[in-house]
């Protein structure tokens, strides 16, 4: 066998070609450009930089965009963590919105029925809801959050964007119900209180007009909302007919009080004098009617209305107070004899809403009236308890905070009070049906009745006609402002304590 030849195959040598040059037609480049490419510097020139490799300050930037979210991510997480923890402490749950000024949500009473029926646990959510611990220091840090980068003209209009609808006027010029009268409406359940609540205040903080430290509250006529509350008052005059006289007291908003009418006309809400003819034409000519914006217009350039608050003064009240007693026909009590305070300063819903810092500058005071035959008041709150206090106190003795002030007034707003006249002794009782606003009016009541009987109707806990006849009550007076009266579910809160 032929020895085979150690003579080695001649192998094929790849053309010489300078370093750093690219091959033709886009082919890859040598292992040694490659080597050369990714050890290049972050300062070498861009095509010698390998195109998969971040720079090294892209590098650091993403690493720090990295380590940012992560501190993100656990900062939320703590505060949902702190936030669950703050909603389990009970003890701090407020019971009275100094802001809204209102009593907040009650605990929900446990019973089968409500347990099977789920209102227990609805009612349990909007407790929690409205009575979460520092829920008020959160809104007003909302609230300074938007005064920070906004911008506060000295006059303005906040909010208002609201189609009102039209007021029916009768074929004489007056407002009366005319040709566009709504058929018999259908009755609805009423809300649950919270959501009530929650509307009035919608409905009250819905169109302000903001000049220099005062703000005034539009009106915007809803005729659904506003036959419903008729259709009420009506109902307990035809009840309570050959019982009590029923009397029907409405206050107009500090606007249309206070206003020039051409201001008015410029702000594009509904008349409220209209408005308010429309009302007495649809109620029971069993109810006795007392007309109050003349009188309050006579007054106007005094103390009537807060300037921070969308409440009236206890003077404002007095002059609508003198009204009621011309239909009543006695004299109205002499407050001028009555010892007086002020308490304050006063910062109420108005700021808490709008948060002006020249309303802080200019803030209100409660100037009070205290009633000569007793100060004395009991009450019951919404859990129950019998409480006894004064009808106008101390808000320092009492805690209230700046913007509470306007509780002085019969503790603020109860389910039910009542006040015994110990200088009367003939009998004499009236059931003061009531919303916030009743509460400067109601001190005025103490001298001309041996009792006074005071039911919120937004908490009420009696059956309003079944308590007059077994009070012996003669007068039931209704006084309500016209934008909380005129709010949807009013009426229908109204006639189920028929």
């Amino acid at each position: 066998m032929a020895q085979r030849s150690e003579q080695r195959r001649p192998t094929r040598r790849r053309a010489e070609r300078p370093q750093g040059t690219a091959r033709a037609n886009g082919s890859r480049p040598a292992p040694a450009q490659q080597r050369q490419r990714h050890d290049a510097p972050d300062d070498a020139p861009r095509d010698q930089r390998p195109a998969n490799r971040p720079s090294g300050k892209n590098s650091k930037a993403r690493s720090t965009i990295a380590r940012w979210r992560s501190y993100g991510v656990a900062a939320f997480g703590a505060i949902m963590v702190l936030g669950c923890v703050i909603g389990l402490l009970f003890f701090l749950r407020p019971t009275v919105s100094t802001v809204e000024q209102r009593n907040l949500t009650a605990f929900p009473t446990f019973t089968p029925q409500t347990f099977l029926n789920g209102s227990f646990f609805t009612d349990l959510s909007l407790w929690y809801a409205d009575t979460y611990p520092l829920r008020e220091v959160l809104v007003q840090a909302d609230h300074a959050i938007e005064r920070t980068f906004g911008i506060q003209p000295k006059t303005q209009l906040v909010g208002g964007n609201v189609q009102a609808d039209s007021i029916p006027v009768a074929s004489d010029g007056s407002a009366g119900k005319g040709s566009s009268e709504p058929e018999t409406r259908e009755q609805v359940a009423p809300p649950d209180s919270q959501q009530m609540q929650a509307d009035i205040q919608s409905n009250v903080m819905n169109g302000l007009y903001v000049d220099g430290d005062r703000a005034c509250s539009m009106f915007y006529f809803n005729q659904s909302a506003v036959d419903s509350y008729c259709e009420a008052v009506s109902a307990y005059a035809d009840k309570l007919d050959g019982t009590a006289t029923v009397y029907s007291v409405l206050i107009p908003n500090n606007s249309g009080a206070l206003l020039d009418e051409d201001v008015l006309a410029s702000l594009g809400g509904s008349d409220q004098r209209q408005a308010l003819e429309y009302y007495y034409s649809k109620m029971d000519e069993r109810v006795k009617v007392v007309k109050t914006l003349d009188a309050l217009r006579e007054h106007r350039d005094e103390y009537i209305y807060f300037r921070t608050d969308h409440h009236w003064t206890e003077l404002g009240a007095y002059y609508a107070y003198e009204q009621l007693c011309a239909k009543r026909g006695v004299d109205p009590a002499p407050i001028d004899t009555w010892k007086q305070d002020d308490y304050g300063p006063f910062l109420g819903t108005f700021y808490s809403e709008l948060q002006l810092e020249s309303m802080s500058a200019n803030p209100d005071n409660v100037h009070v009236y205290i009633p000569t035959s007793t100060n004395d008041m009991t009450y019951w709150n919404t859990a129950g308890d019998e409480v006894q206090t004064n009808v106008v106190l101390d808000p320092e003795e009492a805690g209230y905070a700046e913007n509470g002030m306007y509780l002085c007034f019969i503790a603020g707003d109860q389910p039910l009070s009542i006040i015994k006249n110990p200088t009367k002794n003939d009998g004499s009782a009236c059931l003061f049906v009531k919303d916030s606003y009743g509460c400067a009016f109601a001190p005025l009541l103490v001298d001309d009745y041996e009792t006074v009987y005071i039911v919120d109707f937004r908490s009420c806990s009696v059956n309003i006609t079944e308590y007059v006849k077994e009070h012996g009550i003669q007068e039931v007076i209704f006084l309500n402002n016209m934008t909380i009266a005129g709010t949807e579910g009013v009426g229908e809160t109204l006639m189920q304590y028929l």
